[in-house]
């Protein structure tokens, strides 16, 4: 072991009674205990004193000194109760830190196969923004979403509103089914008073969305077969000079 508890108040009243050589020696005893975490040998009396530096003759007598005073003399090896326990007490942390070292390993590496791949986040993020995020997003997604069809009554002429639709269409200005709806509704309410759903409708084609819509833009920016309502005034009104169904010229 590479280091030991030092007690400093229990190796003072141990060794209070020791000279300083007695005290010194006591001290690189110890120390060799622990460093070879082993009792000390006891057969070759010569080879321990050379390895504590015991070399004169007070040296040598403070060395056996010692060792009958501190050590317990097995036959062949000095043991020492209290190097022994914290030798014990060494190993028991170092295995009870290995055994923590391998469990913490393990855990780690459990945890990173039960981590999802680059691959699975993701796809899982692409899942989870399918769905709406808040109540807003909802709200604009309903706001995009398109209107139903209009219904068209049984009694009104598919013909004559597909002919007023596109003509519309050829003025850049499409109807949408909101506004198709609103106009089925005007002339639903014309034919209940009396009026011609018919007429209505080509009255609108002529005179343009205004005789509907007052409010909108004036007939001549509906177009019929390429030509506006005051282009088919003028061709009305030049085929009535010349009697365009008179033959004999």
């Amino acid at each position: 072991m590479h280091y030991y508890s030092h007690n400093i108040g229990d190796f003072n009243n141990s060794t209070r009674h020791l000279t300083r050589v007695e005290r010194s020696l006591y001290r690189d005893l110890i120390e060799l205990y622990y460093d070879s975490e082993q009792p000390l040998q006891s057969v070759d009396r010569a080879k321990l004193a050379r390895k504590v530096l015991a070399q004169t003759d007070e040296e040598y007598t403070a060395l056996n000194y010692v060792l009958e005073e501190f050590f317990f003399d097995d036959g062949d090896k000095y043991s020492h109760p209290r190097c022994d326990e914290e030798i014990a007490k060494y190993h028991a942390n170092t295995s009870a830190k290995a055994k923590a070292g391998i469990a913490s390993a393990k855990a780690r590496q459990a945890k990173k196969q039960q981590k999802p791949t680059g691959v699975e986040q993701t796809l899982n993020g692409c899942a989870t923004k399918q769905e709406p995020i808040n109540n807003k997003q909802e709200t604009i997604t309903k706001q995009k979403s398109q209107p139903a069809a209009a219904q068209i009554p049984e009694w009104l002429d598919p013909q004559l509103l597909n002919d007023f639709v596109d003509s519309r269409k050829a003025n850049k200005k499409p109807m949408t089914p909101k506004a198709i709806s609103l106009l089925i509704n005007k002339i639903s309410k014309e034919r209940d008073n009396g009026h011609c759903p018919k007429q209505m409708l080509e009255d609108a084609i002529i005179g343009g969305w205004q005789s509907v819509h007052p409010k909108n833009k004036p007939a001549n920016d509906i177009v019929v077969n390429g030509f506006n309502a005051k282009q088919l005034k003028n061709q009305s009104v030049t085929a009535a000079v010349l009697d365009v169904n008179n033959t004999d010229w």
